[in-house]
């Protein structure tokens, strides 16, 4: 209930600084849509500009999100427990973010994460990527939902890369880039993701992960940190 009172309060606040003709159908993400054309083969949604102005108005956290080629949308933060983050779009498509910025959960997809184990090696990594050695390899399992797969092991390695400069809403930021390879040989899955990280805190301000092998790579850039 107070998610859903706080959710008509953001609506109100994007109406008033926007009016009702300027609000687009997807200003929260109408992901389903863009999972409903991937099925269709067609690729490529044009954006809606997500302006700091807009993001400014809005009373929490958020962060804009694309799923492959589909277009981009603003989630909401809905809570944090134990250090993760849940984030919300307008069509209920959930995503929980654990501390080191991988997502560990999904609803509302065509293919959810269920979960997603990591390691205290992996935790160890992001907190000090610069000084570790230059290739960390771990194991993680996952848990999908459709076709439902239970503990589907993923050999990672994970790689400090450098710095470098990513622009989020027209700021400069100089981020801690780290690269993480995820295989799996049997099912022919590879990809590689990457995490854009403050240096000082760790936080991740902006990365490109794939959840599933048959969901396109998300990306992610937040677009107003969460209070820590």
């Amino acid at each position: 209930m107070i998610f859903y009172k706080n959710f008509i309060l953001f609506t109100f606040i994007i109406l008033l600084n926007y009016g009702c003709s300027s609000l687009p159908n997807n200003i929260a993400g109408n992901f389903r849509d863009a999972f409903d054309a991937i099925g269709a083969g067609i690729f490529g949604f044009d954006d809606y500009p997500i302006t700091k102005e807009m993001v400014d108005a809005i009373p929490y956290a958020s962060l804009r999100m694309k799923i492959g080629k589909g277009s981009a949308g603003l989630l909401i933060l809905e809570s944090v427990e134990k250090k993760s983050y849940t984030w919300v779009s307008a069509d209920n498509v959930f995503i929980v973010v654990n501390k080191n910025g991988r997502i560990i959960e999904t609803a509302g997809l065509t293919n959810n994460l269920k979960e997603s184990l990591t390691t205290k090696l992996e935790d160890s990594f992001f907190e000090n990527p610069v000084i570790l050695d230059s290739f960390v390899k771990t194991t993680r399992f996952i848990s999908l939902d459709n076709p439902p797969v239970n503990n589907l092991t993923l050999e990672v390695s994970l790689r400090f890369i450098g710095t470098e400069e990513v622009v989020i809403l027209g700021q400069n930021k100089e981020l801690q880039l780290v690269e993480e390879q995820i295989e799996n040989k049997y099912i022919r899955w590879k990809f590689t993701n990457k995490f854009w990280l403050d240096p000082e805190t760790g936080f991740t301000w902006k990365s490109i992960q794939q959840i599933a092998p048959n969901i396109p790579p998300v990306l992610y850039e937040v677009t107003k940190k969460p209070a820590l």
